[in-house]
């Protein structure tokens, strides 16, 4: 018999409130027709294809996540890589703290190995 304060307890219950969740996302329908789930989705794509466009116009994006302390950011830089970077009020400049991946290891650098990428420098070197 399992004891109600081990561990596994609290486990399994983690788990089932978090598919209960994820089921919840899947039945409620927003105005527009979508479920929470799809809204999700198509949010992340447009955010993907910004970024892209940022990335084929030679820009970088920032971001902050578990590799950026209080007070940090991180720039991934149109190749691929990232800084992690900090701001400097005195000389109004971003400074880099450290080189956090080198080219095409960045965490978004999975955008410019897909197809749409190329897509979308082929339409801003038109436009």
């Amino acid at each position: 018999m399992i004891e109600y304060s081990s561990n596994f307890i609290y486990i399994c219950l983690d788990q089932l409130s978090e598919k209960c969740a994820i089921m919840e996302t899947n039945k409620i329908i927003l105005p527009n027709g979508m479920t929470i789930s799809e809204a999700q989705a198509a949010s992340s794509k447009h955010t993907e294809h910004l970024h892209m466009e940022k990335f084929a116009k030679g820009h970088y994006v920032i971001y902050s996540d578990e590799r950026s302390p209080k007070g940090n950011f991180i720039r991934a830089n149109a190749n691929g890589s990232e800084d992690l970077m900090t701001y400097d009020p005195v000389s109004k400049r971003e400074v880099v703290v450290k080189r956090l991946s080198d080219a095409g290891k960045g965490k978004l650098a999975y955008l410019l190995k897909s197809p749409e990428f190329q897509k979308v420098k082929k339409e801003l070197m038109r436009a």
